[in-house]
């Protein structure tokens, strides 16, 4: 940001008037995106940890799921065996 002056050497009280007037105005308008921004986060790390709850009992479904698949992958492979020994049996 460059204050235009009338001369280097002619500082007056409107110049730094002006100049700080230009700095406040930018300064209220770094707070306004710092507030905006401060918001913003704050709800990210809100959605963060909904998505992080969700994610865990996704998880969770998905090792209940796998356990119950387990199980009847091992019916299936003992009746699988029941049938081939009754085949057998009668062949």
């Amino acid at each position: 940001m460059k204050i235009k002056l009338q001369s280097d050497d002619d500082l007056n009280d409107e110049d730094i008037q002006r100049a700080y007037k230009e700095v406040y105005n930018k300064w209220i308008q770094v707070y306004k995106i710092n507030n905006y921004l401060e918001d913003w986060v704050a709800e990210l790390h809100k959605e963060k940890d909904v998505l992080k709850k969700a994610m865990i009992n996704c998880e969770f479904l998905a090792a209940e799921k796998e356990m119950k698949l387990q199980e009847i992958l091992l019916k299936l492979e003992n009746t699988q065996k029941s049938f081939k020994m009754l085949n057998s049996g009668t062949a």
